[in-house]
């Protein structure tokens, strides 16, 4: 349906606010979203609450005097634009490219990270500081690796024909309400639910079985699964033979790794790993889902998500009805005519995107070896004939290369870097410190408060934008389609589109910008699949389903996309490297096995965790949104909140060993399912309404008792964000 600002319209489109990509009808009347039809959540009901906020970003602005003292002035978008090519290009040609960063915004906003990608193109820089550092990268890794696809994280499974769904590390109920429905409308047909998570969370409510494993020890329950799946004959012998290498060294590898010695480390009870390794490895089809509780946030996630990873693939449900299936569309001759990895990375459902760009951009190998972690980590930071990452920065060698220096210059869109990493307080004196930086954002962040140039950024419902599906759309069940992402209503004051704004810089700093606007990029995107973007828009919902084939392996001519062509249970690219091959499990160094003279000091394990209400640092602006959740609360045991003098509802103080001196507050909700030693901190917060340059995020964001600092994990080099030990008291 079209739309109409002096009267009332209907607009179908995407909600962009959060991963879901849920399809909306969106109700217009004189130019203002009245009503949102059919959301996935909270999140889209109140979509409008954002988009007419009276604090929104409407012009851009200039720091008037010294930098973080909240004086500004407005400029115009030609001044902003100039002086951002003439600041750039000066860094660039005094410092070299390499001086010159690009932030990217978390990958629920499509067009920042277009924008991210391409305006790194134009500046030729080799830096990437991405908010995804540790999001998802560890389960991507370890699926790359061990078969050359990414499917653990929730990218493609089929929740609805699966018998036996494991959620692991993840509160689906919260986080992913779509995905939510679908798997306990499985669940309603039959299907086993499993969830292995430290809090006794809405998703573990409704599951059949709830394994309340010790923060950061999964992987030791991972391979104590395999142990049990491997000694009773619970996987799949032909496919193991047939697609499979390295079994034989697994097998030997997890035979030490038995229930009781997991139970030990991870105060699971042996009985219920034997029961839940046994229902998942009888129960077919079946498939896993993980998040953050074991990707990308503990020192072994890799390794753990390593042998999440050989689990289903040994089942051999993998690319099944049922399973998790590979990203590849069912497109075989072209993908055997590019290669599996060029295909990949040239296609994402279909049609071109800005990752295409960015491993075809060819840097000399003297700069791209200059990007921090190159060498450290090259899975993640390497040479683009081993990482898949090669367009990422190591985060910590980054923040070190801007205090000495070495990086100067810093664009970072839609990126609330101040709530969103830890040691806010050294980041601030960082960010200040730059040469030039730049945010453009939807509100005036904490992150913005220490930036040289605000930037008016359009909401991805106030631009005309493509993007792919994730939780399914109608017709597309396994996110099989590209979609066409109409405005639903025009920017506020002079707010733009992310990636004209990068476009008018690439132009102005003389770079080789592949389009002249917006409409010319879209037809870019989607010319691999021979449509425009306006054809695309004449479609049923805006969208192009894509046909899925299910065990593609089968057909002629297929191979894995790995070195070996197989699935490697034993890794070629990790032995080449001189990491592990296979699955291991490698305690914490501060843990309470590892160090109990710290744990008698800080008797607690600090976790956190996201309220359905906000995403990630973002929303913090909705009032109806504050209303349902407008403090931090802290999830800890009646008996330990007892010893501590707690009641429910008081306000408590968390402080970690990591940041000693340093505490955060929240308010105490007693969870008597939670372990006695835990406790879980709700993430993201500050406040719009404070007027101190950081807007509560010290007082109030658990990431200010979070070290950025080693040790790191030693595939992607991330610090420590969960299991970390604290103590706790009243306020």
């Amino acid at each position: 349906m079209g739309r109409n600002n002096t009267m009332t319209a209907t607009v179908e489109t995407i909600c962009q606010v959060c991963h879901e990509r849920c399809f909306l009808e969106c109700q217009v009347k004189d130019g203002r979203l009245a009503k949102v039809l059919h959301p996935g959540c909270e999140k889209g009901l109140y979509m409008a609450e954002t988009l007419h906020h009276p604090d929104r970003l409407k012009y851009p602005l200039k720091a008037a005097g010294e930098k973080g003292t909240g004086k500004w002035v407005r400029i115009s978008w030609d001044e902003a634009l100039d002086l951002m090519a003439a600041k750039f290009a000066g860094i660039r040609d005094r410092f070299g490219p390499e001086a010159n960063c690009v932030g990217i915004t978390s990958h629920h906003k499509e067009r920042t990270c277009d924008a991210c990608h391409s305006l790194a193109k134009f500046l030729n820089t080799p830096n990437i500081l991405d908010a995804n550092y540790q999001c998802s990268q560890c389960s991507c890794i370890s699926d790359f690796m061990t078969f050359g696809e990414w499917t653990t994280w929730e990218t493609r499974i089929d929740y609805e024909n699966s018998k036996c769904i494991v959620i692991w590390g993840a509160n689906v109920v919260d986080t992913r309400p779509v995905k939510a429905r679908r798997i306990f409308e499985a669940q309603k047909k039959g299907a086993k639910v499993i969830v292995i998570d430290p809090r006794f969370t809405e998703t573990a409510k409704r599951a059949d079985m709830w394994l309340r494993v010790r923060p950061q020890s999964d992987g030791a329950l991972a391979l104590a699964w395999l142990n049990v799946m491997i000694q009773e004959g619970l996987y799949d012998r032909e496919f193991v033979a047939q697609q499979c290498l390295g079994f034989e060294e697994l097998q030997q590898r997890v035979a030490e790794w038995t229930p009781e010695r997991a139970e030990q480390i991870t105060w699971v009870p042996k009985e219920q790993i034997i029961e839940a390794a046994r229902v998942y490895g009888r129960t077919r089809p079946s498939c896993i889902h993980t998040r953050l509780g074991v990707d990308g946030q503990s020192l072994n996630s890799t390794q753990t998500c390593r042998a999440i990873t050989c689990i289903f693939s040994i089942k051999g449900d993998l690319d099944s009805v049922g399973g998790n299936i590979l990203h590849t569309p069912g497109d075989i001759p072209t993908a055997a005519a590019l290669g599996p990895r060029e295909y990949l990375n040239s296609t994402l459902n279909g049609f071109r995107n800005i990752y295409w760009m960015m491993r075809n951009w060819r840097r000399s190998p003297d700069l791209e070896a200059k990007r921090p972690g190159y060498r450290d980590y090259p899975i993640y930071n390497g040479p683009q004939e081993i990482s898949w990452f090669d367009y990422n920065s190591h985060y910590p060698t980054l923040l070190e290369h801007m205090e000495e220096g070495k990086v100067r210059g810093l664009y970072i869109p839609g990126n609330n870097a101040m709530a969103h990493y830890a040691n806010p307080k050294r980041l601030w004196n960082i960010l200040k410190g730059l040469d030039f930086m730049v945010v453009a954002d939807l509100f005036m962040t904490p992150t913005c408060e220490a930036a040289d140039l605000v930037l008016p950024a359009a909401h991805a419902a106030e631009i005309d934008s493509l993007n792919h599906t994730l939780s399914g759309a109608p017709g597309a069940p396994y996110g099989n389609s590209i979609v066409a992402c109409p405005k639903v209503v025009d920017p506020p004051g002079e707010a733009w589109d992310d990636m004209r704004i990068v476009i008018e810089l690439g132009k102005r700093m003389g770079a080789d910008v592949p389009w002249e606007n917006i409409e010319e990029f879209h037809d870019w995107m989607l010319e691999p699949v021979g449509t425009t973007y306006q054809e695309l828009m004449a479609q049923p919902q805006h969208q192009m389903i894509f046909p899925m084939d299910f065990k593609k392996y089968e057909l002629p001519g297929w191979k894995w996309n790995t070195p070996t062509g197989k699935i490697e249970l034993y890794s070629y690219w990790f032995k080449k490297l001189n990491y592990d091959p296979l699955p291991n499990y490698r305690e914490d160094p501060v843990s309470p096995l590892s160090r109990p003279d710290i744990y008698k000091e800080y008797p607690l394990i600090m976790v956190h965790h996201r309220l359905r209400f906000y995403q990630n640092s973002e929303r913090f602006d909705c009032p109806s949104l504050r209303k349902l959740a407008s403090e931090p609360e802290i999830e800890v045991h009646p008996q330990t909140a007892q010893g501590l003098g707690i009641k429910e509802g008081d306000w408590m103080w968390l402080e970690s060993y990591q940041m000693k001196g340093e505490r955060v507050k929240g308010r105490a909700r007693l969870v008597p399912e939670m372990d006695p030693n835990v406790v879980s901190i709700s993430q993201g917060w500050w406040y719009p309404e404070i007027t101190s340059p950081d807007h509560g995020i010290y007082e109030y964001n658990v990431n200010t008792i979070i070290s950025d600092g080693p040790p790191f994990e030693e595939f992607n080099g991330h610090h420590q964000m969960r299991g970390i030990l604290c103590k706790g008291g009243k306020l």
